[in-house]
Parts: structure tokens; C-alpha cells; sequence
């Protein structure tokens, strides 16, 4: 918590106070000992009494001022720690792509202040290609920024992982989203009320510049934040919304449909409010803009009033993976999304015939869906043009 101007300037009066005080006690003591030399005792014990009772307030602005002046250098020790750490993460960061994109003549070098910075923060050994935390959270960023839906669904890195089921609906069929190793992809048998995480390849990549990489980590960096962040967002939808693996797909998922043909905006209302109570509070509506701006922000109801689309705009998530003729209501904290491992950063130079630098960031991953129950499908397919207003010129 950082020093407010108020307590400052409480800082400031008791110090003055402070001073004032010791002013006082001096006086007192040299009036105090007079009196003594001059045998005139009554006088010297009134003057006395006066001293002990200015020790005592200097003593309670003295506690005053101490605790501001230790608080101040505790924060101001903390504000120095936090910087200090920036700088750290930040020096990890490019010890991490200079370790990645060293060649095998130096990498030993590299990998020197590389486990230096990386042991400075905690890491420990073996980490070699893991992504440093602070980075793959940029990227993680970048991701959130494309597909929204990462801000609502539950997002792990456990290996191994199972957790409780109330409904499952479980799909051997391989899709090939990333991976063609049907080996790999088998989706092992459930146990009653427990749903087990597999492990299926996930890979993104971008390629830069030799030039880019070798003058300035810190756009480097950049660049692979942006670049990585958009295809990770990219591969999260395809689970979600696209040709993934078919037992993590919303729209092969998902049994319960509402019809939105005739009235796109009473549909969602259906959705929503047919969700069970428990889903409710956390639902969220997930559309494609083009959806969101040409069936529900115009609608007007017969009475030329809006029917409550603060109620659904509040709720909204936008999405340009999600087809236009749907949308998917639900608590998407009922959907989740696992890496089985770390996510790692590799690359290959490749000199001819651009000289780039080839990245890949790889993990193995699954999705699966908590409760299935958790959602509903709109289906806008044929969706009429919503309501024009009472008077409009252009109705007949």
C-alpha cells in the first residue's frame, strides 16, 4: 500500500511538533536547573513536573514519526525489490532467446548466464526450453486479446491430471487438430464420475529475421509475444469452435439447441434462462460481432422499446471463430482446457533462402467439458431481420 498525501502531511505536522517539544524541554531543563542553584525548590519542582510531562509528548510524536519513517522505507524498499525483480524476469527473458537461438558453438556460454538469471529467480535446473513464466504470461496475454473465451474457461498445466465428472461425453475419433499420432491420441476408458486429461500434441510457430533476432532481443521478444500469442489463440479456437479433436468441440458437444430463426434476441433469453440456477451467475454469451451487431443491437420490440439488450451486451463475449448463424450460452468455467507439460520454445536458423529464425512453441494438451449440461447452442440459421421500429417509413 503506498503512502497517501494525508499521512504525509500528518508526518509533517508531528515532526514539527516534534521539534517544537525538544525546543521546550530544553528550555525547561536549563530553567529547571537555575531554579535548583537558586534554592528556590517549589519553583524548580512545578518546572520539573512541566519537563516530565514534555518527555512523555515527545515521546508519543516520537513514536508517530517513527512508524511513518520505517512504513516510508518499507515501501520504498519494496518499489526498489519489484523494480529490481522487473528488471530480473526481463533479463531472464533474453537470456532464454539468446540460450534458444545460439548456436551449438556457443550455446554452453549462453547457457551459462542463462542458469544464472534463471537461478536468481527461483527456477531451479532442467528448464532448459520452458518458456520463463513472465514470458509464456504474454503470450498468454496476446492469446486472451484474440480469443476472449481464455478469460472465462479453466486453464491448467497439470500432468497427469484427473478430476471429477457429473456428465461426460467422450470421443475416440481423432480429428488431427495438430497431430496425426493416433498412438498418442487414444482417448483412454472413464471412470464412473471422473474425466482423465490426455495428452495431444499442440504446436505454433512463426518464423524472424536474422537480422531482427541479433540486434534488439527486446523487440524480439515483442514480436514472438504477438506472433506466438495470435497462434495460440488461433489453435484454442480450432479445439473450441473448429476441426479439433471432436470430443472438445462445442458444436459436436453440446446436445441442447435453441432455435433463434424466428427471434434471435427471445432465443438467448431462452438459453440463458433455461441454463440450471447453479450456471447462471457465471453464464456468458459467446457470438460473432457480425451476429452481435446486425441481429441484436438493432432489435426493437412493437413497442419501438430495446428489449433489454444491456441485459445481453453485459453478458456478450465476441468471437470471430464462432460461425455466424450460432452462439454458444454457458458457464465456460465448466469447460477445461489442460497442457500436460510446460510449454517449450525452440528454433532453427535457416539460412537459405531468407535467413530466419524458425520458432516453435510446443506442449501436449487436452480439453474437455466439466459438464456438458453447462450449455446451450442458438442456432440463428435463417434469422430474420430483426423488427423495424413502429413508423418506420421503409415498413409496410
Amino acid at each position: 500500500m503506498s503512502m497517501s498525501l494525508k499521512a504525509y502531511e500528518s508526518y509533517v505536522q508531528n515532526k514539527q511538533a516534534l521539534e517544537e517539544i525538544r525546543s521546550t524541554i530544553d528550555r525547561l531543563r536549563e530553567e529547571t536547573r537555575a531554579a535548583v542553584m537558586a534554592n528556590q525548590m517549589e519553583q524548580a519542582d512545578e518546572l520539573d513536573n512541566k519537563l516530565q510531562n514534555e518527555q512523555r509528548r515527545a515521546e508519543f510524536f516520537q513514536r508517530q514519526v517513527t512508524e511513518y519513517e520505517q512504513e516510508a522505507e518499507y515501501q520504498a524498499s519494496r518499489k526498489r525489490e519489484s523494480h529490481e525483480s522487473s528488471d530480473l524476469e526481463t533479463r531472464n527473458i533474453h537470456n532464454f532467446l539468446r540460450f534458444v537461438t545460439a548456436d551449438e558453438s556457443n550455446k554452453q556460454e549462453v547457457m551459462s548466464s542463462y542458469s544464472e538469471s534463471r537461478s536468481a529467480l527461483g527456477y531451479g535446473d532442467g528448464v532448459d526450453k520452458i518458456v520463463p513464466k513472465t514470458f509464456l504470461n504474454e503470450i498468454e496475454a496476446k492469446a486472451k486479446t484474440i480469443n476472449p473465451l481464455l478469460n472465462h474457461i479453466r486453464m491448467t498445466a497439470l500432468p497427469n491430471l484427473t478430476v471429477p465428472a457429473i456428465n461426460k461425453k467422450s470421443s475416440a475419433e481423432n480429428n488431427g487438430m495438430l497431430s496425426n499420432d493416433k498412438s498418442n491420441n487414444a482417448i483412454v476408458d472413464l471412470a464412473p464420475n471422473s474425466i482423465n486429461f490426455g495428452a495431444f500434441e499442440f504446436a505454433v510457430e512463426t518464423e524472424l529475421t536474422k537480422t531482427l533476432v541479433q540486434t534488439s532481443l527486446t523487440e524480439t521478444q515483442v514480436e514472438l509475444r504477438e506472433q506466438l500469442g495470435e497462434e495460440f489463440a488461433l489453435a484454442t479456437l480450432a479445439a473450441m469452435f473448429g476441426t479439433g479433436q471432436a470430443h472438445m468441440n462445442f458444436f459436436t458437444q453440446v446436445s441442447a439447441v435453441v432455435d433463434g430463426s424466428k427471434n434471435a434476441v427471445d432465443a438467448l433469453y431462452k438459453a440463458y434462462f433455461g441454463l440450471k440456477a447453479k450456471y447462471r451467475p457465471n453464464a456468458k454469451i459467446a457470438m460473432n460481432p457480425i451476429t452481435f451487431a446486425l441481429k441484436i443491437l438493432p432489435y426493437q420490440d412493437k413497442s419501438n422499446n430495446s428489449k433489454n439488450i444491456d441485459f445481453i451486451r453485459e453478458r456478450v463475449v465476441l468471437v470471430d471463430d464462432i460461425p455466424e448463424d450460432k452462439a454458444v450460452v454457458g458457464d465456460f468455467m465448466r469447460y477445461h482446457f489442460n497442457f500436460n507439460r510446460p510449454l517449450e520454445l525452440e528454433s532453427e536458423y535457416k539460412a537459405s533462402p531468407n535467413r530466419r529464425y524458425h520458432f516453435v512453441l510446443s506442449s501436449s494438451y487436452d480439453a474437455q467439458f466439466r459438464q456438458t449440461e453447462a450449455f446451450q447452442i442458438v442456432n440463428f440459421a435463417g434469422a430474420s431481420t430483426p423488427p423495424a421500429p413502429a413508423g418506420d417509413a421503409t415498413k409496410k
